[in-house]
C-alpha cells in the first residue's frame, strides 16, 4: 500500500505541474478536478471513484464515494459525504488509501456473506 499512497502523491504533484497551480485541497471544485483529471487517470489500482454531487438547485455541494461492487454487481455508495478539508498533499492521499482499504474490507466482508 506504500507504493499506491506514493501514486496517488506523485500523481497530484505531476497535476500541480501539468496546470501550473498549486491545487487547493479545501476547494471543493479544485478536488474534484484533481480526482477526475489526474488522480483517477493516473491511479488505476483504486476501486475508489469519488465524485463531486451537488443538490438540485447547484446551491450545495459534497464529494461522494462510490465504487462498483463485483460481488453484487451494483454501484455502493460507500461515504456520502467524503471529508477532503484540512489536509497536506500526503494527509489527502493518505484519506483516498484509507478509503481504498475500507471499501476492500467491505467487499471481503461482502463476499464472506454470499
Amino acid at each position: 500500500m506504500k507504493n499506491l499512497k506514493e501514486k496517488i502523491i506523485k500523481s497530484i504533484k505531476k497535476y500541480n505541474r501539468e496546470t501550473g497551480t498549486q491545487v487547493d485541497l479545501n476547494c471543493i471544485e479544485d478536488v474534484s478536478r484533481l480526482l477526475a483529471l489526474g488522480i483517477s487517470q493516473d491511479v488505476n489500482e483504486l476501486n475508489t471513484n469519488i465524485e463531486l454531487r451537488s443538490d438540485m438547485f447547484g446551491s450545495d455541494y459534497w464529494l461522494q464515494v462510490e465504487y462498483y461492487s463485483k460481488t453484487i454487481q451494483k454501484t455502493i455508495i460507500f461515504d456520502y459525504n467524503w471529508d477532503y478539508s484540512d489536509k497536506n498533499i500526503t494527509e489527502f492521499a493518505e484519506s483516498i488509501l484509507e478509503t481504498e482499504m475500507e471499501i476492500r474490507a467491505f467487499e471481503k466482508g461482502l463476499k464472506s456473506t454470499l
